[in-house]
């Protein structure tokens, strides 16, 4: 095993154990895996909600929250105008 795979597998290694409550938060938020294996640098796609983006943000086992849109609190006061 090369130096560069072994360095991939402890990362994936290291990125399983926070598994469990990232799929915990997606569960209580109706979010979803994109994907279920982790990529090569322990990143995992979801889909959730503004609040569950919010919610792992708050977990240890996350490092960083990438987004492909915008992500931002509504107030629950406010309310459109359509």
């Amino acid at each position: 095993m090369t130096q560069r795979m072994k360095r991939i597998r402890e990362i994936r290694d290291a990125a399983v154990d926070g598994l469990h409550e990232v799929d915990a938060v997606l569960t209580r938020f109706q979010g979803r895996r994109l994907s279920e294996a982790l990529s090569s640098i322990g990143t995992l796609p979801v889909e959730t909600t503004a609040a569950g983006i919010w919610a792992l943000a708050a977990l240890v086992s996350v490092k960083s929250i990438m987004e492909d849109q915008p992500v931002s609190r509504i107030d629950p006061g406010v309310r459109a105008n359509h």
